[in-house]
């Protein structure tokens, strides 16, 4: 997992009409699947077994396309989870972004959801460097 340029990502994905965006996606789904998949010191898990995401980015984007996007509104959610206890896992201070994404799904600003979803991806691939 690695640090991505969330400016450059929203300008790719404005020049490539959503192109870009879907890469996006398919990045942020596997590094949520990434995630689950690591352990802490103890050996346990980093998110606990009800909220592990393992979901392949194509079938998300498939049901998402599907679903006329209702799909999107749990992605946000259960990608936030993750990532949440993820960085939990590393700092006191992880913040949990779930419901905001999930309001912020919900009333159609995916891309702000996606934009909060690489920050926090980021923080975590900084405290593994």
């Amino acid at each position: 997992m690695r640090k991505r340029n969330i400016v450059l990502w929203v300008i790719a994905s404005i020049l490539t009409l959503g192109i870009a965006g879907i890469v996006w996606f398919a990045k942020l789904t596997s590094d949520a699947n990434y995630l689950c998949t690591l352990n802490d010191k103890d050996d346990a898990p980093l998110v606990p077994m009800g909220e592990q995401y393992t979901t392949g980015w194509f079938v998300a984007l498939l049901l998402t396309l599907v679903t006329f996007g209702l799909y999107s509104i749990y992605w946000g959610y259960k990608v936030s989870k993750v990532v949440y206890f993820a960085n939990k896992s590393k700092s006191d201070f992880a913040t949990d972004f779930s419901i905001i994404n999930l309001i912020l799904t919900i009333v159609g600003w995916g891309l702000i959801v996606v934009i909060i979803l690489q920050n926090e991806q980021n923080t975590f691939a900084e405290s593994e460097m």
